[in-house]
């Protein structure tokens, strides 16, 4: 069964390459959705895909910035919406 999750990363998350490792991790997975900047210095990233693939994901996302992250908010929920891959969202 697939799962979404929406999270929302906090810290010095822009500009050190976070997206694209995002996309590289997701696509590694089987996941789609898309990761993008928000004006407020953080990075907004949603994820569809297996329980499981997204919960390694997310581990997968804060061991790589574990030093920029400072904070992470996320919520789960079921998709309502549908994706063809991972992209990057300007």
């Amino acid at each position: 069964m697939k799962k979404k999750i929406i999270a929302k990363f906090f810290g010095q998350v822009q500009g050190v390459g976070f997206r694209y490792t995002a996309k590289s991790l997701a696509d590694e997975l089987g996941l789609v959705g898309f990761v993008k900047n928000i004006n407020d210095d953080t990075v907004e990233l949603v994820a569809l895909g297996k329980e499981k693939n997204l919960k390694n994901f997310l581990k997968k996302v804060q061991e790589n910035f574990n030093n920029n992250i400072k904070d992470v908010k996320y919520s789960w929920s079921k998709p309502s919406e549908t994706y063809q891959n991972f992209k990057i969202e300007i």
